[in-house]
C-alpha cells in the first residue's frame, strides 16, 4: 500500500517506521528537514510539500499535534487538505 504521512514527530515517525517495516511505500512531509531525512534513511520518500505527500496515495494521514503545525503544512495546499478530509469521510482509498 502507498501511504502519505504529514507530520512525522513522535507519533508520525513511529507509524511511518512500522509501515515501512511491513513493506509499505511511505511518503512523508514534516516542517523539520532532519525528521524527513531520518525517515528517508529508513526507506521513506520525502515529499516537497503536504500536497505531494497526499497526491495519488492509497491512504493519507496527518499527524500534526498543534493547530499551527497543521495550518503551516496544509494551508498552502488547502485544496489537498479538503480533498483528504473529504476522501476520509467518504471512505475513498
Amino acid at each position: 500500500m502507498d501511504i502519505g504521512i504529514v507530520g512525522i514527530g513522535n507519533m508520525g515517525m513511529g507509524i511511518a517506521l512500522r509501515l515501512l517495516d511491513g513493506g509499505h511505500a511511505v511518503t512523508v512531509r514534516d516542517l523539520r528537514p532532519e525528521r524527513e531525512a531520518l525517515a528517508a534513511a529508513q526507506g521513506a520518500t520525502a515529499a516537497p510539500n503536504a500536497a505531494a505527500s497526499a497526491r495519488r496515495r492509497q491512504q493519507r494521514m496527518s499527524c500534526c499535534r498543534r493547530r499551527r503545525a497543521y495550518r503551516v503544512q496544509w494551508l498552502p495546499d488547502a485544496h489537498w487538505a479538503k480533498r483528504s478530509r473529504m476522501a476520509a469521510a467518504e471512505g475513498e482509498p
